[in-house]
């Protein structure tokens, strides 16, 4: 949907304290000679090294580090809460290099943009807040006695943030319904590797319906909701197999053991490999903002079954990419289940349809979808 032609050179300074998808935004801008500054943690990928240069790139190792650290040595709140400071401290470092800097604009994830945020506003240059996830307000509420003061921090980010980029609708009408002004909110969504996550050879599949989840956590990601409803699959003497993929809590491998195998966390080519041999990918989680897994399992021509309260069902197309079923609703996931053990060729006659729907979001789209409407929000100032 942005496509403006790109008169003015603006330069932008993109920062993360990990990578996410900033790497691909860097890469639009610099291909639109936007780009200021990309400064992260973890390196960009391969495929985009040529087009972040190296005099722009700056990596700082050691917030990546440091968070590996404290995800392998720490557990629960004490983790989350030290890797929120190390965002922060990301963020006083960010201020402390942009400084140093010319820039008209400064794009920054959650939980790192109070200090350039606020040094841009005595620069008058503007500030964008890259949201990677849904308004805290819509976010699944877990005893955590920090969590008043981080979301406190994320409204402060917010009320200096000139415009406010979300992945998906979903997560634009979440800040909406939070009171954000409607001109502040804008969507631009995510892409997926078309490379990586290509269509397998069309063969026989015999044998029951192969389903997949894929997935870290536990009760946030619908493993409760998944686990009852393979629960009424068996009682129905409904054959079916379910792979599962990620690091899930012990909990939830509890409630899925007795239906599921499980692989954890798997390298990148893997994933698209368990993709591939799927039948359908099932993705019940209570909030997602958008769910990168599900372009990906479509672009390998795997037909999704999602909850309404994941950012990418609007590319989910009730029986030709997938279906819809509602959030926490194990009638509705089992039902659906249910359907495409008792005929799976059915599902799988859905596999071209599914690469098709992908096509339509690869990440090169991204890039110019991404430089243009930056350049449109810088044009149009303070939101």
């Amino acid at each position: 949907p942005y496509r403006s032609i790109l008169i003015d050179k603006f330069k932008v300074i993109v920062a993360n304290p990990g990578r996410q998808h900033s790497d691909q935004m860097a890469s639009g801008l610099s291909e639109a000679d936007m780009l200021a500054l990309y400064v992260h943690s973890a390196p960009v990928r391969t495929s985009l090294a040529n087009e972040v240069s190296a005099d722009v790139n700056l990596e700082l190792k050691r917030y990546r580090l440091a968070i590996a650290a404290s995800s392998r040595l720490l557990a629960g709140n004490v983790r989350i809460a030290v890797a929120h400071r190390v965002y922060a401290r990301f963020g006083e470092a960010l201020a402390g290099i942009a400084y140093n800097h010319i820039w008209s604009a400064v794009i920054c994830t959650e939980n790192s943009a109070l200090p350039v945020f606020r040094l841009a506003r005595e620069r008058g240059a503007v500030t964008i807040l890259d949201a990677a996830s849904v308004h805290h307000g819509w976010q699944t509420r877990l005893p955590d006695p920090g969590l008043a003061r981080r979301n406190a921090i994320k409204d402060s980010e917010i009320a200096l943030a000139d415009h406010i980029l979300t992945c998906s609708p979903m997560a634009r009408d979440s800040y909406l319904e939070a009171g954000v002004p409607p001109n502040r909110v804008h969507v631009l969504s995510l892409g997926v590797d078309l490379d990586g996550f290509s269509e397998p050879r069309l063969t026989e599949r015999p044998g029951p319906v192969r389903f997949l989840f894929i997935g870290r956590g536990g009760r946030a990601k619908g493993t409760d909701i998944l686990a009852a409803a393979c629960a009424r699959l068996a009682d129905a003497g409904l054959d079916f197999r379910l792979d599962c993929l990620g690091n899930l809590t012990p909990d939830a491998v509890e409630q899925l053991r007795p239906y599921a195998t499980f692989h954890g966390e798997v390298a990148h080519d893997q994933l698209a490999d368990h993709l591939r041999a799927a039948d359908i990918l099932v993705h019940p989680s209570r909030f997602d903002s958008f769910g990168l897994v599900v372009p990906e399992a479509l672009a390998c021509g795997t037909p999704v079954i999602v909850s309404d309260r994941t950012g990418a069902k609007y590319m989910i197309r009730d029986g030709e990419t997938g279906w819809t079923v509602a959030t926490e609703d194990v009638d509705a996931l089992f039902s659906r289940m249910a359907a495409c053990a008792a005929q799976p060729d059915q599902c799988r006659a859905m596999r071209s349809a599914c690469r098709t729907e992908a096509l339509r979001h690869d990440w090169a789209r991204y890039r110019a979808d991404a430089a243009a409407l930056v350049a449109d929000l810088i044009r149009a100032g303070r939101g």
